[in-house]
């Protein structure tokens, strides 16, 4: 993963499994300024810790999270049930 933040947002690449356990321990908030994540493939390995960084993220008081890249629309429709949608 690769997080690059600016002075309005913070922007994730790809979100392997233990992106939010890495973010925490750093204290990097994720609903601080995270806008967007985008992923550079559909592979498990590339987004195996959305579930984690979206649980995460909604702990912390974020109601909007743009996720960028391939196979997100089917992602969204197979976790919409258990992420409360």
């Amino acid at each position: 993963a690769v997080c690059v933040t600016t002075n309005r947002e913070r922007l994730l690449f790809n979100c392997p499994e233990g992106t939010a356990r890495f973010m925490t321990e750093n204290k990097m908030k994720l609903s601080n300024r995270l806008r967007s994540i985008y992923f550079t493939r559909g592979a498990w390995g590339h987004m195996s810790g959305i579930t984690d960084v979206i649980l995460k993220s909604s702990e912390e008081g974020q109601t909007d999270l743009r996720l960028v890249g391939p196979r997100m629309a089917e992602y969204a429709r197979s976790t919409a049930y258990f992420l409360g949608q």
